[in-house]
């Protein structure tokens, strides 16, 4: 997979925009604030329709662009070839000042998606573009919250299977029906009983979402050590440990039982707190290189690496899964690896079909095979000549 076209017309600073990409890798450099991120996170979300950066997806929109309607937009629309085949991908990106969201304040926004020109809502869809996106915040894997490593995990496997996205959606509806029961609960015991249906659907689409993050985990783990060895010509050991709220059987109507059993046992704790404290949405994801935690040792530049190792593992389960290499979109992470370890990066994603990376440093990648390097200012670009 590769993307030949990508055009933005009101996205972020970018008014209007055209740009023709080859294969292999093309290397954009330019000083901070000129569109190089922003070019990024328009083309994953053509992968995932979610932006990572956004607080408010009124954010992607350049607000200097005329409305239509008394609506403002923004549109993303790429061609990407896939076994020889072109598919055009639009993603529109629609502000309505004057409609608010239900029980929100806030505008409405409205997505409308078109594959081909046929229009496609975003589960259909999510990952047809295959993308993986590095950036600098991506340390929070190591060192952040649960929450977002669940997200990493959940965005992984929904892009490439589409029964966990379906299974992921109907556990949070699931689940946000039976924390609005339990605080409507208020210690009334005797109307426990009600929790009974929401508490069978919770564990029957939680046990789905658990077996898929196990089989994924599994994966993962396989392909780190060989990644970190390309990386750093090292062979340190490596583990991903899923940390479950729920214990963790084999047989699928075990995990079942005990998954309901915890619920039951939490019964007084969930009505007293108000939410659910058992489940998938409560996991986390352990990380250990020769046995140890990274969350508690690593110093930054080993963050940075193993950011990358899994990013990178990432990349190898889709392609697994997808049957077909993701776009890998690196955004300014070189900046904090050593030379040795840039060079051998680079090397290393030589063998994807297309590969962005972004820099302020047109110097930093040294390529050892034949790259495009792209200069942007103010979202212009201009072709820069490199000499290998």
């Amino acid at each position: 997979m590769w993307i030949s076209n990508i055009q933005l017309d009101g996205f972020r600073n970018y008014k209007e925009l055209s740009l023709d990409l080859s294969q292999g890798l093309v290397f954009i450099h330019g000083n901070n604030g000129q569109g190089k991120s922003n070019l990024l996170e328009a083309i994953h979300l053509l992968s995932i329709f979610k932006s990572l950066r956004a607080s408010r997806e009124v954010e992607l929109i350049n607000l200097d662009m005329p409305r239509t309607n008394n609506a403002s937009y923004a549109l993303i629309s790429a061609d990407a070839n896939r076994d020889n085949t072109l598919i055009n991908i639009k993603l529109m990106i629609e502000n309505h000042p004057s409609e608010l969201v239900p029980n929100e304040n806030k505008t409405l926004v409205k997505k409308k998606i078109r594959v081909n020109g046929t229009p496609k809502r975003a589960s259909e869809v999510l990952g047809l573009i295959p993308s993986i996106l590095v950036s600098p915040d991506d340390i929070q894997l190591i060192n952040g919250s649960p929450s977002l490593r669940r997200r990493f995990l959940d965005l992984m496997i929904s892009q490439v299977d589409r029964r966990y996205l379906d299974d992921l959606r109907r556990y949070l509806k699931v689940l946000f029906h039976r924390n609005s029961l339990l605080k409507s609960l208020n210690n009334q015991s005797s109307l426990n009983e009600q929790l009974t249906p929401w508490d069978t659907q919770l564990v029957k689409t939680g046990v789905n979402l658990l077996t898929s993050r196990i089989r994924a985990i599994s994966f993962l783990q396989d392909s780190l050590k060989t990644i970190f060895k390309s990386l750093t010509n090292e062979t340190d050991d490596f583990a991903l440990d899923y940390i479950s709220t729920v214990p963790m059987l084999k047989e699928e109507s075990a995990l079942e039982s005990s998954f309901l059993e915890k619920l039951l046992a939490n019964q007084s704790k969930d009505i007293a707190l108000g939410s659910t404290s058992v489940g998938p949405h409560r996991d986390d994801i352990c990380l250990r290189q020769n046995g140890r935690n990274v969350a508690t040792y690593a110093s930054r530049g080993q963050a940075r690496i193993l950011t990358l190792l899994m990013k990178l593992g990432q990349a190898i389960y889709t392609e697994h899964c997808h049957g077909e290499q993701p776009v890998l979109l690196l955004d300014d992470v070189l900046a904090e690896l050593d030379d040795y370890s840039r060079t051998r990066l680079v090397e290393y994603t030589g063998q994807y079909q297309q590969v962005i990376i972004t820099s302020t440093n047109m110097n930093i990648a040294k390529p050892k095979h034949q790259a495009i390097f792209l200069y942007v200012e103010d979202g212009n670009f201009s072709e820069t000549p490199y000499v290998l």
